[in-house]
Parts: C-alpha cells; sequence; structure tokens
C-alpha cells in the first residue's frame, strides 16, 4: 500500500510540474535597439549583411571540403544520366565533370562505402558485365548439350 501510494505521488508530481510550467518569455529587443513601429518597418531598409572580414565557423569549413556542386536542373542531363538518376545515383561535379555516385554496403560489413564514376564508365562496366554473362550462359549451354 505504501509502495502504491508513493508511486501515486510521483506521478502527480510530475503532471503537476508540466501543468504549472510556464512558456519561455519571447526576446525582446536589447536597450540599444528600439523596436521599429509598424510604419517604421514598411520604410526601414534592409539591415546590411554581416561585415565581409568577419570569418565564420562554416566558411572556415566551408574551405576545407572540397568543392563539389550538385547540378540542379534535370534539363541539362541526357538521357543515360536521367536513367543513372533514376537507379539511385547522385549527381555531383568535380573539376567541371559529371560523376555519378551511389552508397553501396560492403559485403562482410554494416559500414556503406560510396562509389563514384562517369556516366560513360558506368554504361561500359554495366555491358561489359552483360557480355560476361552471356559468355557464361553460352558455355552453359554447350556443357549441357
Amino acid at each position: 500500500m505504501r509502495t502504491a501510494t508513493a508511486l501515486i505521488a510521483i506521478m502527480f508530481t510530475g503532471v503537476l510540474s508540466q501543468a504549472l510550467a510556464t512558456e519561455p518569455q519571447p526576446v525582446s529587443p536589447s536597450a540599444g535597439q528600439a523596436a521599429p513601429t509598424p510604419g517604421e518597418q514598411q520604410s526601414a531598409a534592409p539591415a546590411p549583411a554581416a561585415q565581409p572580414n568577419a570569418a565564420t565557423p562554416a566558411a572556415d569549413s566551408a574551405s576545407i571540403k572540397p568543392p563539389i556542386t550538385v547540378v540542379g536542373t534535370k534539363a541539362e542531363l541526357t538521357p543515360p544520366e536521367k536513367e543513372l538518376i533514376s537507379r539511385g545515383y547522385k549527381l555531383e561535379m568535380r573539376h567541371g565533370e559529371k560523376y555519378f555516385c551511389i552508397r553501396e554496403q560492403q559485403i562482410g560489413s554494416r559500414f556503406e562505402v560510396k562509389n563514384c564514376d562517369t556516366a560513360q564508365s558506368i554504361e561500359a562496366r554495366r555491358i561489359d558485365s552483360q557480355e560476361a554473362v552471356r559468355v557464361i550462359q553460352a558455355d552453359r549451354s554447350k556443357v549441357s548439350n
């Protein structure tokens, strides 16, 4: 009985603390900056951008990574390139050349590997694979006859 009473008291305390919690107060403008009135908001010019010489952490980390840009529209792609994207490849631009990347799981591991190549190389590998399958199937049909 004491255990049940203690559990009910603990649950009641948790519910009561949530019910009595207040919403955080909105941040008001600092004393040096007065809030503009509605009329001033319309006539006020947009705030100037941050100082150009101020270094931000995002800018520092961006300079470390190699420049990779993704093409925004699919209208610039050829039909074979569109087919690669429909098969799950992602388009990346490297040194002005289009690379198609896909993440594949390594056999015997839980880690994924990112494989990137050009559309022509991927198509050439696909054709070579189809040719190898055709040769193997032809050899099997010769053995069974």
